[in-house]
């Protein structure tokens, strides 16, 4: 890798420019798709277009200035990196879409399905919409969901769960306004 770059940098500058991509690759695993010497050509393309601006009266040495450049640039990637990645995390994906390549049957409705038994699986977007109020609720509600659908009296649940009847009353008050809210009372 030296060798291309023709004498233009020091053996210090390279010692420094290694230092700071080993460094940096071993710190953060978005760093490693790329190929080391990449990352160093890089690191040393910049340090050469950034030299020139070392001062000697300021205080650091060539050798601490360049590395502060290099971990810019190197941080640089690391936040385009990160990025990119929480873009990806938030892209749709299709309800009929394989998840998995090595398993072409198994698709994200088949997994929504699995969660909801009974739910019309017929309607992917009504079996999302029921996971998503589910979601909202709180463990005491989903509990309570549990023991309404087994047909439990409310004074049992009360009883089952250690709390007043006037606490169940409210928590189912507070189920129906959700599903509500989502046109999905009569799912309850």
């Amino acid at each position: 890798m030296t060798a291309g770059w023709g004498g233009l940098f020091s053996d210090w500058e390279l010692a420094v420019a290694r230092g700071e991509v080993r460094d940096h690759l071993s710190q953060w695993p978005c760093l490693r798709r790329y190929d080391y010497d990449f990352l160093l050509s890089g690191c040393l393309a910049h340090w050469h277009a950034r030299r020139k601006t070392w001062r000697k009266g300021k205080g650091a040495s060539p050798r601490t200035y360049m590395s502060k450049i290099l971990r810019h640039y190197l941080t640089s990637i690391i936040r385009r990196e990160l990025a990119e990645k929480r873009r990806t995390d938030f892209l749709a994906i299709s309800l009929d879409q394989p998840l998995d390549p090595d398993e072409p049957g198994l698709t994200l409705l088949d997994t929504l399905a699995a969660d909801l038994p009974g739910a019309p699986a017929s309607d992917p977007g009504l079996l999302f919409d029921l996971l998503c109020a589910l979601d909202r609720l709180t463990p005491l509600q989903r509990e309570l969901c549990i023991l309404l659908a087994e047909s439990v009296p409310k004074s049992d649940i009360a009883e089952r769960l250690g709390r007043s009847r006037d606490t169940i009353y409210e928590e189912i008050r507070r189920i129906r306004a959700i599903f509500r809210n989502d046109d999905l009372q009569e799912y309850l």
